[in-house]
């Protein structure tokens, strides 16, 4: 870092400007990516080991030529009118899953989508407690907490002997993965510039990460197998969280000065080197961030609760909005991906279309973001919506003609469309939210998301059990774009709101004398 560039940073003295691309940004770049690792993983096991296979006989009764539904139809008829006592179902798969394990078949797959719902309760409550915990102890230490558990209960889970102690670990584990689910997003967005949020939210992101769990899948062909490779992988991530620093916005706001100080300092050593104004640059760039901060930290001692989500109009719209949006998200790509067997082809080909064509996306929406500086966050997002809407008007159409055969590429190709517009739901609604919300209620708010996501994801796999699932889908997502583009304001390019609107009032000489102690 030469003389010019060190006065260049003393001139903007923002803890935002101390944050632009540098070594200190690679290094969260891989700890996001390796987080994603760990929580795709968890939510993506079981669209490989709740996959139902292929019935081909029972007994002396052959199924060949029937379809899935057909085959299941004689299947259970077979049972249920005893003639099943010793029969032995002969199936193919291409993975092991616990159906074929444990014998869950045809109408017994609804069990295997009960535990997926099930799973969902305990990241639910994992979401709402990893929020709540993250604004009360830090970022860092709930998001250390959640990968440690993730990882133990995820190597755990691998030596279940049935079905119930099965549910149970998944359940511990969807609490752990919630907890940094919630909480890693906001810590990203807090500790890199505001220019660099979405390139860097689109570029490291889920999409690839899927493609490498198809092929681990695929290596591991085995539910067991690949529960244990998936905990492996969250060991680097453990390691990589205890050397990052707290947020430093996070530290402000609760009045740990020193430790901001510290931790800003640490960090533009790593990004600028060692140079004799690092200590001057620091304490500048605090010293007006107090001042812009100020408002929040003289409401240090409140503890915020949900209800101040909804304690303006603007702040019920935005939560309301929002809220739908990551609901939506959820429900509709993880109803495609909890049903795989829906969609025609391999899952494990399935799966990489879906991650490369995610990751297309967010590739096109990252360089038109940095290309067209007009193009907005509301721009994007409710293009998105309605890319659902029409693939799925489009889907739900062929099947009501009776058309499936002959469009089947066409309508499986829509599918992962489908999973794969979802992309930009997460990330900007992540980024409207952290851009809407102030920083004392900021985490909270994006617990409420996740919480609301999760909701979504519980329900997902059932969708194939509603009379018309595509036609559902297709209105859902015409609604969420209506109240999108009503209710939600372009906030691109806006600076981090830090204080809470209920401070705006106060008396002009009070904060003069605050600002000066």
């Amino acid at each position: 870092m030469n003389d010019e560039e060190v006065k260049e940073v003393k001139k903007e003295t923002s803890i935002e400007d101390l944050f632009k691309f540098g070594k200190y940004t690679i290094i969260l770049c891989i700890l996001l990516q390796l987080m994603i690792v760990n929580q795709l993983g968890n939510l993506f096991f079981m669209s490989f080991s709740g996959l139902p296979p292929k019935l081909l006989r029972c007994g002396d009764v052959n199924f060949d030529g029937l379809s899935d539904k057909e085959a299941c139809i004689q299947y259970e008829n077979i049972i249920k009118n005893g003639n099943g006592t010793n029969c032995q179902a002969e199936m193919e798969y291409v993975f092991k899953s616990v159906n074929v394990e444990f014998n869950y078949l045809c109408n017994d797959r609804i069990k295997m989508k009960n535990s997926i719902s099930i799973e969902i309760v305990g990241f639910i409550i994992g979401s709402l407690i990893g929020g709540f915990f993250s604004d009360r102890i830090g970022r860092r230490h709930v998001i250390f907490f959640g990968i440690c558990g993730s990882c133990v209960f995820g190597l755990l889970v691998s030596f279940s002997q049935g079905l119930v102690d099965f549910i149970v670990f998944r359940c511990v584990i969807g609490f752990f993965n919630g907890v940094s689910l919630a909480v890693l997003p906001v810590y990203i967005i807090e500790m890199i510039n505001k220019k660099d949020r979405l390139w860097i939210m689109n570029v490291i992101t889920w999409a690839p990460t899927a493609v490498i769990f198809s092929i681990l899948a695929f290596i591991a062909k085995d539910w067991r197998i690949l529960a244990r490779l998936s905990s492996a992988l969250a060991i680097p991530a453990i390691f990589l969280v205890w050397f990052v620093e707290e947020s430093p916005r996070w530290l402000i706001q609760k009045n740990k000065v020193d430790k901001a100080r510290e931790s800003l300092r640490k960090i533009c050593l790593i990004n600028f080197g060692r140079t004799k104004n690092i200590d001057e640059i620091v304490d500048e760039s605090i010293a007006v961030e107090l001042k812009k901060h100020r408002k929040s930290i003289l409401e240090n001692n409140r503890n915020y609760t949900f209800k101040d989500l909804y304690s303006t109009w603007e702040f019920a719209s935005y939560s309301i909005t929002l809220v739908l949006v990551y609901f939506t998200g959820s429900f509709a790509k993880y109803g495609i991906v909890y049903n795989m067997e829906n969609v025609s082809g391999s899952p494990y080909l399935n799966i990489i279309f879906i991650g490369l064509s995610r990751y297309a996306m967010n590739l096109s929406v990252a360089a038109c973001d940095i290309k067209f500086k007009s193009l907005g966050r509301r721009h994007i997002m409710i293009t998105f919506i309605l890319g659902i809407t029409f693939s799925t008007i489009i889907i739900g159409a062929l099947k009501s003609l009776g058309k499936t055969a002959e469009y089947g590429l066409l309508i499986r190709i829509l599918q992962i469309g489908v999973v794969g517009f979802t992309s930009q739901f997460y990330l900007i609604g992540a980024l409207c939210s952290s851009e809407l919300f102030p920083t004392p209620i900021r985490n909270m708010a994006n617990g409420q998301l996740q919480f609301f996501s999760r909701i979504g994801t519980l329900l997902a796999p059932y969708l194939f059990y509603l009379p018309y699932p595509y036609i559902s889908l297709s209105i859902l997502t015409l609604f969420t774009a209506t109240m999108f583009s009503y209710f939600i304001p372009e906030t691109k390019g806006k600076p981090l709101p830090e204080s809470m609107p209920t401070l705006r009032n106060k008396n002009d000489q009070e904060l003069k004398e605050m600002i000066k102690a």
